[in-house]
């Protein structure tokens, strides 16, 4: 799917009562949130909480991951995850 610095998947997606975690690779970690928005118009109607692991495409030895969260309580937060060296 297109996105606005690139394109983006779904390489995973989870359930478990009312809450939905995907996993996403995207071209650039500045569509997080659009695709985050994406998600949780399609899908935000089924779940109080949504759960978005966006990896970037290209793969460091210090892999970056953001990590988006839609509550209907609460809207939309962020926050950046590193793992590795």
């Amino acid at each position: 799917m297109d996105a606005p610095h690139g394109r983006w998947r779904i390489v995973s997606h989870h359930s478990f009562l009312d809450v939905l975690i995907v996993e996403v690779e995207a071209s650039s970690q500045k569509d997080a949130r659009e695709i985050c928005r994406r998600i949780v118009g399609r899908d935000g109607a089924a779940f109080t909480e949504i759960l978005v692991y966006l990896k970037q495409e290209t793969a460091t030895a210090s892999e970056r991951t953001v990590r988006m969260r839609w509550t209907r309580a609460s809207g939309y937060d962020a926050i950046m995850l590193t793992f590795g060296a």
